[in-house]
């Protein structure tokens, strides 16, 4: 069954309430959680996504692929992309808070359109959301929680500023 499919298949049963499915994501197992919670917390056995070990075995895959000799062959050339990768994100940062303050959005919002998605991508912004929105909600007063919050708030920042960039132009 293909992914499309079986996505209709859900959406149809949850809309329909023929059947309901609901998954679990948070786990509170302590051989699950281990090796992504501090031990003071691990002992409290806190609720984890269930993501978070593959994470956590990802990233290190990853870093385990990265050697002293490939930084040396990169040499100067490392040192250029990491320059202009710093400044970069400091403009997406400088553009996006006054853009998301111009059109009466939180300025966390322009940080998650500027460096903190495009820099880091959509698994970077839905690690940051819970932080984001103890600081100040995304969307102010509408009920919205965690990652959804984020795709909600970016569609709508980009809708925003290409509507008003097409009427301008008229």
């Amino acid at each position: 069954m293909g992914g499309l499919l079986l996505a209709l298949l859900m959406l149809g049963g949850n809309v329909t309430e023929w059947f309901v499915a609901k998954f679990q994501t948070g786990v509170t197992a302590q051989w699950w959680t281990w090796l992504v919670t501090t031990e003071p917390d691990w002992v409290k056995a806190p609720s984890k996504n269930v993501n978070l070990p593959f994470l956590v075995a990802f990233f290190t895959c990853i870093g385990l692929n990265g050697s002293w000799s490939l930084v040396k062959k990169g040499s100067g050339w490392l040192l250029v992309f990491l320059a202009i990768s710093t400044v970069l994100a400091v403009v997406q940062n400088l553009v996006g808070v006054p853009l998301a303050k111009m059109m009466g959005e939180s300025p966390l919002l322009g940080l998650v359109c500027g460096s903190l998605t495009l820099m880091g991508g959509v698994g970077t912004a839905l690690g940051f959301a819970p932080e984001l929105e103890k600081g100040r909600p995304l969307r102010r007063g509408r009920g919205e929680r965690g990652g959804g919050n984020l795709w909600v708030g970016r569609g709508r920042f980009a809708g925003r500023a290409v509507g008003r960039l097409a009427h301008s132009k008229e």
